[in-house]
């Protein structure tokens, strides 16, 4: 596989790719699918979900204050064999629940893959190098305030959702390249981190201390 370096390059080594997006919270199973050429068709894979229920009739809705839209009809899928062949695979479960997500999706991350999770804490990538390969994995975070409103309908209520990532050993990488350019193009704001460790435990305090401000 080869990285395309630099945004706004040719991207004709990447005619055939997929970029996934999966998320188990409490349980299930969430995929956002393949792209060609750079031009995103994206659906849902969910199944399982205390409070979420996504099909192929009801889809999904978003509520932001950015603007709603829908994924409709969404696809489902409880099969973590789906990811097979993914050039990019987003955890984006709740922390507790990484290194059974990692043990699961072990057998279908290729030799090229990315794996980028996105929790909250600065444990998430050393606890998922317990079943996938440490060079498959790529240091990340979200940025984002948002909640479950109801059957399929999540409230996005405040913030820029943002992605942040970067190496583990904090190297500027020809796939990291890439990874910018992909999120770039299909419109996701992401900030390509100099040292992803420090926005881990930025947000790591941010959180702390708002914990303890309600607490108080």
């Amino acid at each position: 596989m080869e990285w395309v370096k630099d945004k706004g390059k040719s991207c004709s080594s990447k005619e055939s790719s997929r970029l996934t997006k999966s998320t188990k919270l409490k349980s299930g199973f969430l995929r956002l699918s393949s792209f060609k050429k750079l031009k995103i068709e994206v659906t849902s894979e969910l199944t399982g979900l205390t409070g979420v229920t996504i099909d192929g009739e009801n889809g999904l809705k978003v509520k932001s204050v950015l603007g709603e839209f829908s994924i409709k009809p969404a696809k489902a899928s409880d099969r973590y064999e789906v990811i097979s062949g993914a050039d990019l695979v987003l955890v984006a479960t709740k922390a507790w629940q990484v290194q059974d997500v990692a043990e699961k999706i072990a057998p279908f991350i290729g030799k090229e893959t990315m794996v980028l999770p996105m929790q909250n804490g600065v444990l998430a990538a050393k606890q998922m190098a317990g079943f996938i390969p440490e060079k498959n994995i790529v240091g990340g975070l979200c940025r984002i305030f948002s909640l479950i409103e109801g059957p399929g309908i999540i409230h996005h209520v405040g913030s820029e959702p943002t992605v942040v990532f970067g190496e583990l050993d904090h190297a500027r990488t020809e796939r990291a390249a890439w990874l910018k350019y992909t999120f770039d193009s299909i419109g996701v704001t992401n900030i390509w981190a100099e040292n992803i460790e420090v926005e881990l435990w930025k947000k790591f305090l941010m959180i702390s201390s708002s914990a303890l401000l309600a607490v108080t």
